[in-house]
């Protein structure tokens, strides 16, 4: 019999395939796609078989350890999915194959040190002058007085070499190491239930016999029957045992007893647990306009001819974008097909899942982070086994392992939620809707009031085919929008407060009518930093390159970066001066102020401080839809996606915050940004006012946001976008350098530049190293480099992406040695 081998991913950052051979007794359990545990250096890894083959080049092979699936976690879909995401962002097959799963199912050894005995005083004293780092571990040990995780030593002393160092106290007999596989957290739940025995369920005379019997002598377990008798005449067969429990009182005792006379049956059963939103609104009754219709039949002839197509949906706020989804998916459903909507924050998704749900039922399911790890996988279980049809999440939903895929929706596309930037692989979830879309032979629909500059450039090139809905539902306006000049506020009317004249009198018009405010103001917190002022010091992170927030509901400041926090000093820390002041405007302060203007208003506050529970989002939209405060304040949370027909003014306190970022998008950021959020007023038959309130009222971005002219906006960026080479004309590729020593980081920096530039013969522009703009993160100094690529070179990204792999592969070691971390980001949503 002919050896047996897989090629496996495995979730390292390594550009290649680990071979492993298959024992016999797994022979008949390896296939594509399925799940295995595997040995890995030190460890145990789990991995993705991508080929199964009875020929191999290598000697001397591992064997695999177990096989975790019965049927594949991955179709050739995905995995073909997958693979394009791998190399087109850099990353390894593993490290993408492991996103597109369920938390808690890659499964990883782990390794914990135990002291074998104790030392004598005198020998540690001897090794600490021979073997120093050998001493430094046993100490640690000591004083842990319990076994020690490798990961924790790791993290504790950073030696390259901390591995070579545990086997030789290891074999020196001072230490054990002792590895484990913890059991997969994401499990299938199951319940016990409850029923009456077939033979007297059926047989009501044997039953009442028997009932008659027990009476005198054992009463609970009459209580019992009667309870399961009285539920089986209502058409319940069953009973959750511990429903059966709680309400007759009885012990589980009692139960057994039943069971055993062969009176009940007890029995388990999947659980599924569903994520179940607590949002409601009311139905509203929708007639297509005429650009509606005229939308939904450009997108049915392209779903009828089942073939690969892009569409840009671009709406004015308010169009109805939402119904055409509905309407487009019910069409896929006829044809037996499946669809994926993306959106792009957790907050939008129960008002739409309201919707979807409302309009096809339990077919809808859900995917995103605030899902519980058993709640997300049976959720993916279920997507999987087909049951259901219509998936709907933020970025990650885009892998949802649904078949037969018809359409892909992603809502409100221009926005940078959708790029994941934080751990590999940084892909962007619309661009991989539109691959997903391709492999499929789906439509694509990238909806949006306000699209991506490159999507709208795609639709001028003709890559996807334009649809416009240029007017409001229902025959609403389009908001009136005024800009108020904060610094001509404050000579005119003395006013100390972020809320202008002209907004407070607008508010106080709203709330005499009972009419709804959404207030925006894109920074948390009560201050955004406390000056000296006799020498102008501002309290800084000890760890990052920021201002101290000031919260004034702990008291004390705290960084938003990397969560550090501090008591609020009572002297300057450079000059000793007493003149500190807060300065700047978060959301807390704005609640305070207008709680102040508006004693008798009820004000719900919406931010990442007071929607950190599951559930906060459904909780504090309700109440804004149900009319119990007149004021919903927040940050981009409130900005976009949401549609309360109640809402009649927005006041917008800060328009300068997301100009001030130094980033080549800033502009059409808060564009789209002060569109988006103007965009949430005037949605029914009463029309919509905006107040802006900025201290650049001359900035040209004001005009085209009161006058409502985006597509003239998106020309005159195009043309500084060319001038300075910048996406859409090019492709970037952010290389960043981070570590604890800012001269490591330097120097690995330059000398990766140094090498990038004479590797690349092709006519890129590449630029830096240079400090980040924000230059300390987390302890970590940042340097970056950026590659511009014409779109009209290395159009494939092969030959770039072979020499940034080499380089990484090149330089990885020796970085890891000086404890610098190499990022790669291609596509960056963010250079700052």
């Amino acid at each position: 019999m002919k050896n047996l081998y897989v090629n496996v991913a495995l979730p390292v950052p390594v550009n290649k395939l680990f071979t492993y051979i298959v024992p016999d007794e797994l022979r008949d359990d390896v296939a594509v796609g399925k799940r295995v545990i595997v040995p890995f250096g030190e460890q145990e890894l789990t991995g993705i078989i991508v080929e199964v083959s009875t020929q191999s080049g290598w000697h001397r092979l591992k064997e695999i350890k177990d096989v975790l699936d019965q049927v594949p976690a991955f179709s050739e879909e995905m995995l073909k999915l997958t693979k394009w995401v791998a190399d087109y962002y850099l990353a390894s097959w593993g490290e993408v194959l492991k996103t597109a799963l369920p938390a808690g199912t890659v499964l990883e050894s782990r390794s914990i040190v135990r002291l074998r005995r104790q030392l004598e005083p005198e020998v540690l004293s001897n090794m600490e002058k021979s073997s120093p780092k050998k001493a430094e571990v046993l100490k640690f040990l000591i004083s842990q007085n319990s076994p020690v995780a490798i990961k924790t030593l790791k993290n504790k002393f950073h030696f390259k070499n901390i591995y070579s160092i545990l086997h030789s106290l290891e074999s020196l007999g001072y230490v054990e190491i002792e590895r484990y596989l913890p059991e997969q957290k994401a499990k299938i739940k199951f319940e016990k239930f409850v029923s009456i025995s077939k033979s007297y369920a059926d047989n009501s005379k044997k039953l009442t016999q028997v009932i008659e019997e027990l009476e005198k002598t054992s009463p609970k377990q009459v209580e019992i029957l009667l309870f399961l008798l009285a539920r089986l005449k209502k058409g319940e067969s069953e009973v959750l045992l511990s429903d059966l429990l709680r309400v007759t009182g009885a012990s589980m005792q009692t139960v057994k007893k039943l069971a055993e006379r062969g009176l009940i049956e007890i029995y388990k059963k999947e659980a599924i647990r569903k994520f179940e939103y607590e949002f409601d609104e009311p139905d509203k009754k929708f007639e297509l306009n005429e650009y509606q219709k005229k939308a939904l039949i450009e997108i049915k002839k392209a779903i009828d001819s089942e073939s690969f197509k892009t569409f840009l949906l671009y709406g004015v706020t308010g169009s109805g974008k939402t119904q055409i989804y509905i309407e487009a998916i019910k069409e896929i459903i006829k044809l037996g097909k499946t669809a994926i909507v993306l959106v792009p924050e957790i907050s939008l998704t129960p008002q739409i899942v309201n919707r979807f749900k409302k309009s096809f039922g339990d077919i809808v399911g859900v995917l995103h982070s605030r899902m519980s790890i058993g709640e997300r996988y049976d959720s993916w279980r279920m997507i999987k086994n087909g049951v259901y049809k219509i998936v709907i999440g933020p970025r990650s939903a885009i892998f949802a392992p649904l078949d037969r895929i018809g359409l892909i929706v992603v809502d409100e596309e221009q926005e940078s939620s959708y790029k994941q930037f934080d751990l590999p692989p940084r892909y962007n979830a619309r661009d991989v809707a539109i691959m997903r879309g391709r492999i499929n032979n789906a439509v694509v629909i990238l909806g949006s009031a306000t699209p991506s500059l490159e999507s709208y450039y795609n639709a001028k090139l003709g890559k996807y085919h334009l649809l416009v809905l240029p007017e409001r539902v229902d025959n609403a306006k389009l908001p009136k929008i005024e800009v108020v000049d904060m610094i001509k506020e404050r000579k005119e009317h003395a006013n100390k407060t972020s809320i202008s004249t002209l907004l407070t009198q607008k508010i106080d018009e709203r709330i005499s009518r009972g009419e709804g405010i959404i207030i925006f103001q894109n920074r948390r917190g009560y201050s955004t930093y406390i000056e000296c002022q006799d020498c102008g010091y501002v309290e800084m992170c000890d760890n990052c390159s920021v201002t101290l927030i000031f919260h004034k509901a702990g008291n004390h400041l705290r960084c938003h970066y990397c969560g550090f926090v501090k008591s609020v000093p009572e002297k300057c820390r450079r000059c000793g001066g007493i003149k500190l002041k807060l300065k700047g405007v978060g959301t807390q302060r704005v609640e305070d102020e207008v709680a102040q203007i508006f004693s008798s208003a009820k004000i719900i506050r919406m931010d990442l401080d007071t929607t950190m529970g599951k559930k906060s989002y459904d909780k504090i939209m309700q109440r804004f839809a149900n009319g119990e405060a007149d004021i919903l304040l927040g940050t981009q949370m409130v900005a976009k996606g949401l549609d309360f027909s109640r809402v009649t003014l927005v006041g917008v306190i800060s328009a300068d915050i997301p100009m001030l970022i130094p980033d080549f998008r800033s502009s059409e950021r808060t564009f789209q940004l002060l569109t988006q959020v103007a965009g949430r007023a005037g949605r029914s038959e009463k029309e919509g006012e905006v107040i802006i309130q900025t201290f650049q009222p001359d900035h040209y971005i004001f005009n085209y946001v009161v006058e409502h002219k985006t597509l003239e906006f998106y020309e005159r960026e195009l043309k500084i976008r060319k001038e300075l080479n910048y996406p859409p004309f090019t492709r970037l590729i952010l290389i960043e350098f981070k570590g604890r020593n800012e001269k490591n980081v330097e120097l690995a920096s330059d000398e990766f530049a140094k090498e990038l530039r004479s590797k690349v013969h092709l006519p890129v522009q590449i630029l830096g190293p240079a400090p980040a703009a924000i230059p300390k993160i987390n302890q970590n100094y940042r340097y970056h480099i950026i590659m511009k690529i014409p779109k009209n070179v290395d159009k494939t990204g092969g030959e770039i992406a072979r020499i940034i792999w080499q380089l990484k592969e090149k330089f990885e070691v020796k970085l890891n040695s000086k404890g610098v971390k190499l990022i790669i980001d291609v596509d960056p949503q963010n250079t700052v």
